[in-house]
């Protein structure tokens, strides 16, 4: 819930996220149904602090990646990975090019006796929108992204090739 009582069941817009964004906010960024369905907190690198970087240790994991990760020369419009959305967010941001960025969680719950933990995963749509309200933070989609970033450039990508609008 949020202060007002009411449930959180819907994206921000990529306004609002690119402003909290601007402010040195994390965000969280969900991918597509038909690619990995999950959202990751991301936040520009030159706003990382050591109580930041905490929060996003006890949240996240990068399950087989080893940092850094590099963003596709033609970004967002090119790849439509949480790698070129958060590069794609500082651009916006006037930022350096350069973000830090992590899988969100579902801990699951603990088995009593076991170095184990039951229905753990990855932290797919509903998850992110309640972890997004319960810390005050943006959630967004990268198709919104996408959406966002040709309208600004006048660009519209089809099949792979840029077409004026």
């Amino acid at each position: 819930m949020t202060a007002n009582g009411i449930h959180k069941q819907s994206f921000d817009s990529i306004e609002e996220t690119l402003s909290a964004f601007r402010r040195g906010e994390f965000i969280i960024v969900l991918d597509s149904t038909d690619r990995e369905n999950e959202g990751d907190l991301i936040i520009a690198a030159e706003d990382i602090t050591t109580e930041k970087m905490a929060f996003m240790i006890r949240h996240t994991r990068r399950p087989g990646h080893i940092l850094p990760l590099r963003a596709r020369e033609g970004g967002i419009l090119e790849r439509k990975g949480h790698t070129e959305a958060a590069v794609e967010f500082c651009r916006l941001a006037s930022k350096r090019p350069a973000g830090v960025i992590c899988e969100l969680v579902e801990d699951g719950e603990e088995i009593e006796g076991l170095a184990a933990r039951t229905e753990s995963s990855m932290m797919r749509r509903d998850g992110c929108l309640r972890f997004g309200q319960r810390w005050g933070l943006k959630v967004c989609t990268i198709e919104d992204l996408v959406k966002y970033v040709e309208k600004v450039n006048g660009m519209h990508v089809c099949n792979g090739t840029d077409k004026a609008i």
